[in-house]
């Protein structure tokens, strides 16, 4: 097991993905939130060889990509059968058809692949979630801020 340790500030957006439509919701706190709240974690990772600022929300459900870093990825976008819609606190409503497929991200070294699905972040690059977390059965010390793999 390696631990990583990434610190937590920045003001962040956050996706939920719920039912069976598979909807989701995103949301803005500030960066106060972000260090007083326990199932989060903010910093810099690698993806597809760029650093780019990241959250790890154990209140995600499917992991994210920012709109405006998607030319940095180099890779084709996917149409999914079933598509995705994405509720903001505004009451705004995405429907997202397109998934980045088996993304490089790199974390102290430990190289791991994320699909992502892109919308529109303004506080993170992208959002990793709980089908990223569970794929490589990360350990978060909420406490601490570090996860372990």
């Amino acid at each position: 097991m390696r631990p990583v340790q990434l610190g937590a500030s920045g003001i962040r957006g956050r996706v939920r993905v719920q039912d069976t439509r598979t909807s989701g919701r995103v949301y803005n706190i500030t960066q106060e939130d972000i260090r007083d709240a326990s199932d989060v974690v903010a910093g810099m990772l690698q993806v597809n060889s760029q650093f780019v600022y990241a959250l790890i929300d154990l209140r995600v459900t499917y992991s994210v990509l920012a709109n405006r870093i998607v030319e940095k990825l180099g890779k084709c976008l996917n149409k999914v059968d079933k598509w995705f819609t994405i509720s903001t606190f505004l009451g705004e409503t995405m429907n997202i058809d397109f998934v980045y497929k088996k993304i490089k991200v790199i974390i102290h070294g430990l190289e791991m692949r994320v699909d992502l699905l892109p919308l529109k972040l303004y506080n993170f690059e992208v959002i990793l979630g709980m089908d990223w977390l569970g794929k490589y059965k990360a350990q978060i010390d909420c406490f601490a801020k570090t996860m372990t793999f």
